[in-house]
């Protein structure tokens, strides 16, 4: 009840104000640094997403005259796009990317542009759009059989399976896809593809400084280690080659929903040739999907309990979507999902400004 001394009004309470204050400080610096590392996450699977995508489009669309285009174009658009915009309005998972899958996706889609081809060499036109037609349906069907599974609550039963049997059935994958497919050219382009892979695992040497800043500076770095040392310059996305395109608002044709390419679809060679490729997507593609569903819901480091079947969920919604617009779908990425765990992004970030840089890359 008695007055405090006029020292200790002066010198203490200040001190008092200012413990008081730290904690709040702490808050909002770690806020900041939060929304700092969100960002560089969200750049970072931009530029992942983009290059899965470009990878999408060589690999399916290959045995198509001029539709290299088409296919980078209907990956960036379904999956980038629509599928992270959905996520970034729905998701309840943290820390959501999704990619063109090019482990199960491309190369049974691959394969049935490669027999379509054979069925369709006399008009590019018919063989285009029968291609983004089996591109669009096998995505949309593949993304609602996901969505049965997880209404039955199947997801669970594939983590009863022995660990060698999933690992080595995507390590046969991996080597399928390496030994049947040549995308990096000669051997000098090659050598700077693995150069650019050298540089980029130094930064593990780095452990004193934070991912938020240590990765993109890698990445800068490595990309320019590897044009400089002679990467072939196919490897860069080409844009306003000089090319007019029919397509809406100067694109080549992209979705299967343009009257043009609607028109054009040879139904018949399609139906004659999908129904097997469809089986072969539909088992393999789920049990890769079930397994990643298991090991992004037993991720160490994640702020909320996940349950496997939320996750499947989740991504076959957004799978289903790039589909349903009549371009490809995607689904999650564990290497953007991990970078984004690890600077501990909010949670949609990553995805949102994956979407929103996509479109302007499109744009």
């Amino acid at each position: 009840s008695k007055p405090l001394p006029p020292a200790i009004a002066t010198e203490a309470l200040p001190v008092i104000a200012r413990q008081l204050s730290g904690p709040q400080r702490h808050r909002e610096t770690s806020e900041l640094y939060r929304l700092f590392a969100s960002v560089v996450s969200g750049v970072v699977c931009f530029l992942l997403a983009t290059i899965m995508g470009i990878a999408f489009g060589l690999l399916v669309f290959r045995p198509v005259p001029g539709g290299i285009e088409t296919g980078v174009y209907m990956a960036i658009i379904g999956v980038n796009i629509v599928g992270n915009g959905a996520l970034a309005f729905m998701a309840n998972l943290p820390c959501v990317v999704v990619t063109a899958d090019n482990g199960v996706v491309a190369p049974v889609v691959a394969g049935l542009v490669t027999k379509l081809a054979e069925d369709i060499p006399d008009d590019p036109q018919a063989l285009l759009a029968t291609a983004i037609a089996g591109v669009s349906v096998m995505c949309v069907i593949f993304g609602l059989l996901q969505l049965l599974l997880v209404q039955l609550k199947w997801v669970r039963f594939v983590s009863y399976l022995p660990y060698s049997i999933p690992m080595g059935f995507l390590s046969g994958i991996g080597l399928e896809l390496c030994s049947g497919v040549s995308l990096a050219g000669d051997l000098p382009a090659q050598v700077c593809a693995g150069t650019f892979a050298v540089v980029l695992c130094l930064g593990s040497w780095w452990r004193g400084y934070p991912l938020s800043i240590l990765f993109p500076s890698l990445l800068t770095t490595s990309i320019t280690a590897f044009y400089v040392l002679g990467g072939p310059d196919s490897w860069l996305l080409e844009v306003g080659s000089g090319a007019t395109h029919s397509g809406f608002g100067g694109l080549p044709p992209v979705s299967l929903w343009e009257p043009s390419v609607f028109r054009a679809v040879r139904w018949g060679a399609l139906v004659e040739r999908g129904p097997s490729k469809l089986v072969v997507l539909c088992l393999l593609g789920c049990l890769q999907n079930c397994l990643f569903a298991g090991l992004f819901a037993r991720a160490p480091g994640l702020e909320v309990a996940v349950d496997a079947n939320d996750v499947l969920h989740e991504f076959s919604q957004a799978f289903s979507y790039g589909g349903l617009f009549g371009c490809a779908g995607g689904f999650h990425n564990m290497a953007c999902f991990s970078l984004s765990r690890e600077l501990k992004s909010h949670g949609r970030v990553p995805g949102g400004l994956t979407a929103a840089l996509s479109s302007a890359l499109v744009l």
